[in-house]
């Protein structure tokens, strides 16, 4: 007996049974590639941002800590000097802390020979603890000392690979001195080509130098907290932890007690992996939930064409089980048809599903948590054949059984002219339909309330007017403006040779685009304001602007002055404050004329001190959104 032949009437009849009907074979094929496309490129997303664990060792044990203070209007604040240096101490279950932000900073990659060649570079100040914590190790050279994040210690830096490459590849470069933000650093370090923290972009790391004033600036929020749970210890043991921590510095310094109290202060651990995608975990389970129905839909529209194609060979089945067919056979080849079917369907829909990938990326994947990770991985690939496969065997079984159950007699009479299909496939068919129809319905439903939801943001006003505003980032290098009078003077002459431009209205600078998330939200006071018992003080969102911003931005100005020539730097500081502060802080009344200030120490919490720096409000604009179009 030929070996072969077996394989050859596994493949042959149901390709021969296939190829003869072509419709059926055509929309089975195109409607599971459909489906699996459209959940492989969404499974993707899903996978790559909220289930794939951060590229870490242990990376569940590491964890964020947060100060939050949700009745002054900060509810995810940062982390300050102190907590690092308590939590280092003082918490047990915290193997190791670590502290860093991202600033952009100027890098002068010329020579003697070509002059200064600045450009700008996205960075990460770390507490030489950053490394070690996350157990990563420089390809080249060494990470941070302690003593390099100490005053008086020798400007130090390390390279991400591209970076490094980007220079020539070399191992002079190690050792080497690079100008950044026009002094000079020493290279230590040069890291192995896929180290990512969060943000792709990064191109060298500098440690952060804690100063004694650093030390002393209790709730100066402007670092964020990265910490390791130890060996053996909880969540909920750093949590109860940090709060003892946080009990004893109340004692401590009573000055800030009130004012925290009454603010709702709070410090909370949360997973790293959960602070990366908390804002985005909503958005891609809906996601899903709708590659999922699709993927319901597909599924019952498949049913509908197998049994419809069952029916019409039912006369077929009926003559070969007459002529001694098994179940076994019959069951055999409906199994052949709907793995081959699955298969050519399955390597179809994966290549959709990149297709997929392309067009989400264009729609800015990229700009999500992890976004460039995000991939047709494995176990996306595994998943979404394995769903594929159950389907076709489900879909295989669903017929041939309703074909085996029934009577030859019947059967063949079914077959014939007069033949009706019999009623309990005619109930089946209808019940398929009904159900198809549900699930699109609930589908169209769901969509038609996102649709609507979305219109309700799209028509909440921003207080600024976007439409034919754009915009542009500049980092003037600090070598070249050291004063604040060189960076004003540079500003002033950037926005009037931009506003002098053709087809150019009006121009402004800024610190802090709409919706950046690089705003001020330091406690301020009102001169004179008294509050009520219990009442929070207040972290509104200050930016820095120049002339001209808001009428730039279309914000309207409802009391008093904007910015203009008189507010240079050598003049007394005044402030523009929007509708909501004013009437916080002067109910009823103008505030134009009024004072404000930052507190600079605990003394100053609620009352200015001899040397407080008052500044006068100017003038009262519409509120204008900062933070988000919600809230």
């Amino acid at each position: 007996m030929n070996p072969s032949r077996p394989f050859r009437n596994f493949l042959g009849r149901p390709l021969r049974s296939l190829l003869r009907d072509r419709g059926f074979t055509f929309t089975v094929v195109a409607t599971l590639a459909l489906v699996i496309g459209v959940n492989a490129a969404i499974l993707s997303a899903v996978y790559g941002v909220l289930l794939k664990p951060l590229p870490f060792d242990e990376a569940d044990r590491l964890v964020t800590v947060f100060n939050s203070y949700p009745k002054a209007g900060a509810e995810r604040s940062g982390a300050t000097a102190p907590d690092y240096f308590d939590r280092r101490a003082d918490v047990a279950a915290l193997a190791e802390v670590a502290l860093y932000r991202s600033p952009n900073r100027s890098l002068d990659l010329g020579t003697a020979d070509t002059g200064p060649r600045v450009r700008q570079v996205s960075t990460f100040s770390v507490t030489p603890s950053f490394f070690p914590l996350l157990r990563v190790s420089p390809a080249r050279g060494r990470v941070f000392t302690e003593e390099e994040g100490e005053e008086g210690a020798e400007d130090t830096l390390i390279l991400s690979h591209g970076l490094w490459q980007r220079l020539g590849g070399g191992e002079e470069v190690l050792g080497s001195d690079l100008r950044l933000d026009g002094r000079p650093f020493r290279v230590v370090g040069i890291m192995e080509p896929d180290f990512r923290y969060l943000d792709p972009e990064v191109e060298l790391w500098t440690p952060i130098v804690l100063t004694e004033e650093d030390k002393q600036r209790h709730h100066s929020n402007q670092w964020t907290m990265l910490a390791r749970l130890a060996d053996g210890a909880s969540l909920e043991t750093a949590q109860a932890q940090v709060d003892a921590v946080n009990a004893r510095n109340l004692e401590r310094n009573p000055q800030f007690r009130e004012a925290l109290i009454n603010a709702g202060f709070a410090s909370y651990v949360e997973p790293l992996h959960e602070s990366v995608v908390r804002d985005v975990r909503p958005s891609l389970l809906l996601l899903w939930g709708g590659g999922l129905f699709v993927l319901l839909i597909g599924a019952i529209n498949l049913a509908n064409l197998f049994l419809v194609r069952a029916l019409g060979r039912r006369r077929e089945t009926a003559t070969r089980i007459a002529l001694g067919a098994g179940g076994r056979s019959l069951l055999g080849l409906a199994l052949s048809e709907s793995l081959i079917l699955a298969g050519v369907a399955t390597a179809a829909g994966l290549g959709l599903g990149q297709l997929g990938l392309l067009a989400l990326r264009q729609l800015g994947l990229e700009h999500l948590p992890r976004g460039h990770e995000v991939a047709l991985e494995t176990p996306v690939v595994a998943a979404v054949t394995a769903v594929a496969l159950l389907l076709a065997f489900l879909l295989a079984l669903f017929p041939a059984f309703q074909g085996l159950s029934r009577r030859l007699s019947t059967a063949l009479r079914e077959g014939g002219r007069t033949g009706t299909g019999g009623r309990a496939s005619l109930r089946l068919r209808r019940g398929l339909v009904v159900a198809q129809v549900a699930v699109a319905f609930v589908l169209l439903a769901a969509s038609a309330l996102l649709l609507v939801s979305f219109r309700q943001v799209l028509a909440i006003d921003p207080g600024f007017k976007p439409q034919g505003r754009l915009t542009a980032r500049v980092y003037p290098p600090p070598s070249r403006y050291e004063t604040e009078k060189d960076l004003a003077r540079y500003i002033e002459d950037a926005v009037a040779r931009l506003g002098a431009l053709p087809g150019v209205r009006a121009a402004a600078a800024t610190d802090s685009l709409p919706f950046g998330g690089s705003y001020n939200d330091s406690v301020m006071f009102a001169e004179g304001y008294v509050p009520e018992p219990g009442e929070s003080v207040i972290s509104p969102a200050s930016v820095n602007v120049s002339a001209g911003y808001f009428e730039t931005m279309g914000v309207p100005l409802l009391d008093g002055r904007t910015f203009d020539a008189r507010d240079t730097a050598e003049a007394p500081p005044v402030i523009v404050i929007s509708e909501k502060l004013a009437k916080k802080f002067w109910p009823g009344r103008s505030a134009v004329g009024g004072r404000m200030f930052f507190p600079s120490d605990s003394a100053e919490l609620g009352k200015p001190g001899p040397d407080t720096v008052m500044i006068t409000v100017i003038g009262v604009v519409g509120e204008a959104k900062t933070r988000n179009l919600v809230t």
